[in-house]
C-alpha cells in the first residue's frame, strides 16, 4: 500500500518537473526567437539606411551632372556669341578697311607741312613732305621714315628721338581739319613725363 503510494507521489513529481522544465525550453526559445527576430529588425535598419545613403549619393550626382552639363552648355552658348560678334567685327573691319584703302573715308594729308611741337620754354619746328597712297601715308622726319596711320580725320604716328635723356619714341596724335592739324604727344621719361603736350602743322 505505501510502495503504491510512493510510486504515484513520484510520479506526480515527476510529472511537475517535466510541465516546468517544458515551460523553460519553451521561455528559452522564445528569448531566441525574439533575439533573432531583433537582429532581423537591425539588420533590416542597417540596410534600408545604406540604401538610402546610396539613394541620396546618387540623386546628388545626378544633381551635379546637371549642373555641370547646363553650365558647359551656357559657356559654350557664351563662346558662340562672342564668336559672332568676333566674326562681325572682322567683316566690319574688312569693309572699313577696304573702304580707307580706296581713299574714300581717308583725309588727305599729302603735301609739304610745317609742324611745331610745343615743348614749355624749347618749341621746336620741323618741315616734312608727306606722301599719301589711300590710308597710307609716310614722311621722312629727321633720319628716320615715319609711318602715318589714317582713321577717317585722325592722324598717328611714332617718331624715334634723340634727348638729353636719351634716345625716346615719342608717340603723337591729331586731327585733320583740311589744311591744319591740332594734336597731342606725351613724353616718355623725364619731369614733362604724362602731360599732354601741344603740337601743331599747317599746310604749305
Amino acid at each position: 500500500m505505501f510502495q503504491r503510494i510512493n510510486l504515484v507521489f513520484l510520479l506526480v513529481v515527476l510529472l511537475l518537473l517535466g510541465a516546468c522544465g517544458g515551460e523553460e525550453s519553451e521561455e528559452r526559445w522564445t528569448r531566441a526567437g525574439r533575439a533573432k527576430k531583433n537582429a532581423a529588425l537591425e539588420e533590416a535598419r542597417r540596410a534600408k539606411a545604406e540604401a538610402e545613403k546610396i539613394l541620396k549619393e546618387a540623386e546628388e550626382a545626378a544633381a551635379k551632372a546637371i549642373k555641370e552639363a547646363k553650365a558647359a552648355q551656357d559657356e559654350a552658348s557664351n563662346a558662340s556669341e562672342v564668336e559672332e560678334v568676333l566674326d562681325e567685327g572682322a567683316v566690319v573691319g574688312a569693309q572699313k578697311t577696304s573702304v580707307l584703302s580706296s581713299g574714300t573715308e581717308a583725309v588727305n594729308v599729302a603735301g609739304k607741312w610745317d609742324m611745331v611741337f610745343e615743348i614749355p620754354g624749347k618749341p621746336q619746328k620741323r618741315s616734312v613732305l608727306i606722301k599719301q597712297e589711300g590710308a597710307k601715308a609716310t614722311a621722312m622726319m629727321g633720319e628716320h621714315e615715319v609711318d602715318i596711320h589714317l582713321d577717317g580725320s585722325a592722324i598717328s604716328f611714332e617718331i624715334p628721338q634723340k634727348t638729353p635723356l636719351g634716345t625716346m619714341t615719342i608717340d603723337y596724335k591729331g586731327n585733320v581739319q583740311g589744311d591744319d592739324i591740332l594734336g597731342i604727344f606725351r613724353l616718355p621719361r623725364g619731369p614733362l613725363s604724362g602731360q599732354n603736350l601741344q603740337w601743331s602743322a599747317k599746310r604749305n
